[in-house]
């Protein structure tokens, strides 16, 4: 049932790796980013931190707002008021496919440049040859 070509990560190349763990992170950082932004917001409140919390905040919703932007002419209002209290649920979906796409096309391309530095593996046939 199970394609362990697939799932058995070891056999992978390592562009394809590069490209999972870019994404992973792209995801990653962006939903861990935002909850905690906004968690900390609504606990800490709107002190001194407040401005550069949501500073923070609209970083890792820019690429997802200019890409929204180009794409499909949204304009997005990300506020850093007191009044505003975070991306919509859109905004966050847009903003973590938009952030794991271009941190997995930097992951493609650091696999690929490390895939031509490094040697040629040996087959099979040239190791049974040695």
């Amino acid at each position: 049932m199970e394609n362990h070509g697939i799932l058995n990560w070891r056999s992978w190349s390592i562009v394809r790796r590069s490209q999972v763990i870019g994404s992973l992170v792209g995801a990653g950082t962006t939903l861990v980013a935002n909850i905690t932004m906004l968690l900390l917001l609504q606990t800490a409140g709107r002190g001194p931190w407040g401005p550069l919390l949501v500073h923070t905040l609209c970083l890792t919703l820019w690429p997802a707002a200019k890409i929204s932007q180009m794409l499909f002419a949204w304009k997005w209002h990300i506020i850093a008021t007191p009044d505003w209290f975070g991306p919509s649920l859109l905004q966050l979906l847009l903003a973590v496919l938009a952030n794991a796409f271009l941190l997995g096309l930097v992951g493609t391309s650091t696999g690929w440049l490390k895939q031509k530095k490094q040697k040629p593996r040996a087959t099979s046939k040239e190791r049974l040859n040695s």
